[in-house]
């Protein structure tokens, strides 16, 4: 069930040094030899009385003696331990290990849809009209930095607009852009184009998604491309079309008669 590591070894170790001594005469608390997240009982066998120190410790040993979504969970165990059970009884360098524990325990973590719609119903109760007026005068002037804009950009790439994204497209539709407004879209074009290739000027090829001098590419409308990459992708699309043709011209002459495939040249 757990890793085969000298933590595995300690971790026994400590719980047959404990069972052997009993019941500590200081404060304890009672500890499941296999947790009940991995499937362990409340059986008496499966419970052994630990001081808080040790009980702290045998809980950090299973974090490394698992992998995976269980050490995930042994993860937010310790962090939970450390910070909502026994806070006052915390250390400097023990909050370190269960905030450390519980950001690790977080990474790949998604919420699901009926908890998502609680927090955003919870948002919309918090965020007054007060809130939200004072929410924008804290960052009325505030601007994204570059590599800010092009992180956004990337994430944006390739999804598919909402019902709601759609919705605000059609409302806008029909409205004329301001100059200024024209201007700053221009500007962000150039910015990003500047962030990625390093000239505001160069445009992206269709094909190879590479920048280049405008001089150096076909432009039409909006559409750029090197003629090589053009032609190495039509070169591509005619060697396809030519197997998948020559696949249906094979498997035609194997259901022919003899005689007729011979006279078509094949055997």
């Amino acid at each position: 069930m757990f890793i085969k590591n000298k933590y595995k070894r300690w971790y026994y170790h400590i719980i047959d040094k404990a069972r052997k001594r009993g019941i500590p005469d200081t404060y304890y608390e009672k500890h499941h030899i296999t947790p009940r997240s991995l499937g362990g009982t409340d059986d008496w066998w499966n419970i052994i009385d630990l001081t808080f120190r040790i009980h702290f410790l045998v809980n950090w040993l299973l974090t490394k003696m698992n992998k995976g979504n269980k050490r995930k969970s042994m993860l937010y165990a310790l962090f939970a331990m450390s910070n909502f059970c026994c806070p006052k009884y915390n250390t400097s360098w023990r909050y370190e290990k269960s905030r450390l524990a519980g950001l690790e325990a977080r990474i790949g973590y998604r919420h699901s849809d009926e908890t998502r719609f609680k927090i955003a119903d919870s948002n919309k109760v918090s965020w007054t009209v007060e809130r939200k007026a004072l929410f924008s005068e804290k960052c009325k002037g505030r601007k994204h930095t570059e590599a800010s804009k092009l992180k956004i950009a990337q994430s944006r790439k390739g999804k598919k607009w909402t019902e709601k994204d759609r919705v605000a497209r059609v409302n806008f539709k029909g409205k004329k852009w301001t100059e200024e407004i024209r201007a700053r879209y221009i500007s962000s074009i150039h910015d990003r184009r500047k962030l990625a290739s390093g000239h505001a000027d160069w445009r992206k090829c269709h094909f190879c998604q590479e920048y280049d001098d405008p001089k150096n590419l076909f432009i039409r409308k909006d559409v750029c491309w090197h003629k090589e990459c053009r032609n190495k992708r039509e070169k591509e699309r005619y060697q396809a079309r030519k197997s998948s043709y020559m696949k249906a011209w094979n498997a035609k002459m194997k259901n022919l008669p003899l005689e007729m495939s011979e006279a078509h040249g094949t055997q």
